[in-house]
């Protein structure tokens, strides 16, 4: 299917917005994965007491980590939505490298 270099450039620009607005909301998830695995080898098996000893802001942190995993897995799937082609709307799935919309064809990325 033929498109105007604008609809391209179009597509191209909305595209970017897209892709860098998901990178952005997956850094917290990325943080509390490091964050999970660096202090479960600090701490070995000490970690189950740790978890629910320890308080962060008076709460047990057990309770922190699962109210974050609640909060990831909810921009996990805002994230779903978001990563859609802009010019026909479809959803890309798991997909993450690629130049045109597997549905439309239109040219995403140089």
């Amino acid at each position: 299917m033929q498109y105007t270099t604008y609809e391209v450039e179009e597509a191209k620009q909305a595209f970017k917005k897209i892709k860098l607005k998901t990178q952005i909301m997956t850094i917290p998830l990325k943080l509390c994965i490091i964050i999970f695995f660096v202090v479960r080898i600090l701490i070995k098996e000490e970690f189950t007491n740790f978890i629910e000893t320890t308080r962060f802001y008076g709460i047990r942190l057990d309770v922190v980590f699962f109210t974050f995993s609640i909060l990831m897995l909810i921009i996990a799937l805002i994230s779903t939505f978001v990563w859609k082609c802009p010019h026909c709307g479809k959803r890309f799935g798991k997909e993450r490298r690629f130049k045109h919309c597997m549905h439309c064809g239109i040219e995403l990325q140089d």
